[in-house]
Formats: C-alpha cells, sequence, structure tokens
C-alpha cells in the first residue's frame, strides 16, 4: 500500500517540479534542554490552506552500546499545523505502532507522518523566506539525546526500509509542494537532488520569532498598538516597544514580558497621551529581544495625532434620534459602535463616509436613560463622543 502512494508521490513530484510553483524546504533546530522543533521555509507564501500530508525523518547517533535509544512511545510528539495529526510512521499503515528505531550504518532513524484530521478545517498560512513552525518532539529528559549528531533526514531515492524515510509536504488544492532539489537549509546542510541521502544537522541558534502582524491606532488621545507572533519559545527574553517623532531615531518606551503561552501568541499595548508630544505623526516599531540580545523589528507604522474624523452629535442630551455630522478629510467607511456604561456594545452602524460633511441619524429611543459612548472607526484611528440618554 505504501509503496503505491509513494511512487504516486514520486511521479507527481516529478511533474510539479518542473514548473516555477512553490517549493518548500525543511529544518531542525534546539530549543530547549530536550525538544526540537521541524520548520519549513516555502519560496512562495502559502495561504489560509489546509494541508494533506508532511513526512519527516529524524536521526541520532546509535546508542545501542551506551544506554539504548529512546524508543519510539518515550518521544512526545506535537503537530504545530492544527489540520494535521502526528505520529510515527511504519511501513504498512502509517499507523502509530512502530515499536522501535531503524539502526542503518550506525544512527537511529525515526520517521513521522502528519496527516489532515478530516474533522478539522483550520487553514493554516506559511511565509515565504521564513521559517514556519511544523511540530516539536520532545524526548526522554536527558538532554544529550538530542546532542547526539541529530539530523533531519531523507533517504530518496529509497525511501530507507519502511520506504516512508522522506521529507515530503502536500497542500490540499496546490499539491505537492517539496523542493527536491534543495530540500534543507541551515549550517551544514547537505542536498543531494534525491540522488542520495540528504540531512541538515541539527542547528544550534534558534529560529527567531516572526511578527504575523502589527497595526498602530490612535484611538481618542492614545496609540494603541497590538502585534502577534510565532516561534515564540524559551529563548524569547522580552518585547520592546520604540517610538520616533520622525521616523529616524526610535527611543524605548515600554518593555513587555513574554506571556509564554506557546509558539504563538498576540499582544498589546497602549502609549497614552500622545498629543503632549507636540509632534503632527508618531512612528512606532517593536522589537523581540531573545536572551542573547538578538533583536528582531516589525516594520515601522505611522499615528497622526491630529484626527481625520471630526463629529458632532445634537440634540445632546436627547430623549429619543440623534443626529450625527462627520467632518472627514478623506473618504472613508466608518464602523460606528453605540456603547453603554456597562461597556458593551448595543448598536453599530455602517457608514460609507465621503469627504466633507456627512450626516446620520443615530435612534435612542429604546434605550434606557444614562450616559452612552459613540466611537468612530475609520480605519486608522477611532475617535469616542460622549452621549447622554435623558
Amino acid at each position: 500500500m505504501k509503496k503505491l502512494i509513494l511512487s504516486s508521490i514520486f511521479l507527481f513530484a516529478i511533474f510539479y517540479c518542473g514548473s516555477a510553483q512553490t517549493t518548500t524546504q525543511g529544518t531542525v533546530t534546539s530549543i530547549g534542554s530536550n525538544q526540537i522543533e521541524i520548520y519549513a521555509n516555502p519560496n512562495n507564501a502559502v495561504t489560509n490552506a489546509l494541508f494533506g500530508n508532511i513526512y519527516f525523518t529524524i536521526s541520532i547517533l546509535d546508542q545501542t552500546g551506551s544506554g539504548g535509544n529512546p524508543s519510539f512511545a518515550s518521544i512526545a510528539e506535537t503537530s504545530l499545523i492544527p489540520s494535521l495529526d502526528l505520529h510515527p510512521a511504519d511501513s504498512v499503515s502509517d499507523l502509530p505502532n512502530a515499536p522501535t528505531p531503524y539502526i542503518i550504518n550506525g544512527r537511529a532513524y525515526y520517521s513521522y507522518a502528519m496527516f489532515n484530521i478530516s474533522t478539522v478545517s483550520t487553514t493554516t498560512s506559511w511565509t515565504a523566506g521564513t521559517s514556519n513552525p511544523v511540530a516539536i518532539l520532545s524526548f526522554p529528559t536527558d538532554p544529550s539525546t538530542v546532542a547526539m549528531g541529530l539530523r533531519l533526514e531523507d533517504l530518496s531515492p529509497s525511501g530507507g526500509p519502511n520506504q516512508s524515510m522522506f521529507w515530503y509536504v502536500q497542500v490540499n488544492g496546490i499539491g505537492d509542494i517539496t523542493n527536491y532539489t534543495s530540500m534543507f537549509y541551515g549550517t551544514g546542510a547537505v542536498n543531494t537532488a534525491q540522488v542520495s541521502e540528504s540531512f541538515v544537522p541539527l542547528q544550534s541558534n534558534p529560529v527567531p520569532v516572526l511578527f504575523t502582524g502589527f497595526s498602530a491606532v490612535k484611538k481618542d488621545d492614545n496609540a494603541v498598538l497590538n502585534w502577534a507572533v510565532v516561534n515564540e519559545d524559551v529563548t524569547t527574553d522580552h518585547y520592546v516597544v520604540e517610538r520616533s517623532l520622525d521616523d529616524k531615531t526610535f527611543t524605548d518606551i515600554a518593555i513587555v514580558a513574554v506571556k509564554g503561552n506557546g509558539s504563538a501568541d498576540s499582544y498589546a499595548y497602549s502609549d497614552d497621551n500622545i498629543s503632549a508630544l507636540n509632534a503632527s505623526v508618531v512612528y512606532y516599531r517593536v522589537g523581540e529581544v531573545d536572551k542573547n540580545g538578538q533583536t528582531v523589528f516589525t516594520g515601522i507604522k505611522a499615528v497622526s495625532i491630529a484626527s481625520d474624523v471630526d463629529i458632532k452629535a445634537y440634540p445632546n442630551p436627547t430623549k429619543g434620534n440623534v443626529t450625527l455630522t462627520i467632518t472627514l478629510q478623506t473618504a472613508a467607511d466608518l464602523a460606528l459602535s453605540l456603547v453603554d456604561a456597562s461597556g458593551k456594545t448595543v448598536q453599530q452602524l455602517q457608514v460609507a463616509a465621503a469627504k466633507g460633511t456627512t450626516t446620520e441619524q443615530l435612534d435612542l429611543s429604546g434605550y434606557a436613560s444614562g450616559s452612552y459612548l459613540l466611537k468612530v472607526n475609520n480605519g486608522t484611528d477611532i475617535t469616542s463622543l460622549p452621549i447622554v440618554k435623558q
């Protein structure tokens, strides 16, 4: 059964690699005293994709004569792709029943398969030219196990004794995106274009945090920053928020602690009272600082202190209907939210406002008396206006 599957894969690979399509390399990095992480680096972005299959194999120096090799059962597997299950690959059905590693030429080989789980539909996106997380293997507590010459492997053309020892990546709707010419990247990588065994040694330098999103939005008199990351691990020390008034010289204004919730996380920071800076525009960036001092920065975002939105409401206080007068410097799609004193959003409106002045009606007749806050979001800043219902 496996031979037929891999033969089809190989034939498709010959066809696929002849076209200028997405291809993906792999590498392996130490992320702790007894953990390694597999990463993938595509030459083109893979966006909102459902992955079908991924195969990878690791090897260590054979330790039969010095205490024995770790068993599959002693190695914990964690898939970092939500739609894929991860387990050892055997020679028949790729079920999690491989009893021992294969010993070949003084090395112990462990092969793994990641298969699509039909009940899970979560998509995954990979950024081109960067290391994207695939899986984590956690070894027994003895850290020397990981240090014993560990490599990420591909045993082409045969696939090894179980015919599954390949580096192989397949995405539903795209197909095979394996880089068969140069499978692995990193220091000491050996790529043979499937003529013989290819491999990359364990990388000692952790893959840096990858920022997957960064925004800076003016909210009233505050600049609200949000960022999201992947590849966050035990080497990540903290985040630094930097500000500039000229887009050239940046100053640290805050240190944000690492949440440590996993390899991916999201953060927020508010720089308050920015009008006191006496500038028309403020520039921000965020840096991730490793424990060794290495820093990776986001791009730079600009926040205009002078709001592009001027909004007035009358009558205010009101017993029912309110007329909103919205003045914009440029046309924009506005999101209006009416929030009560408890913070609950009780009404939302979408307004396509032209440059200049636009009027809009707001009906409060069905709401209880009290104080409300109208928030107007034009995509770059949020302006708030108190409204009182009598």
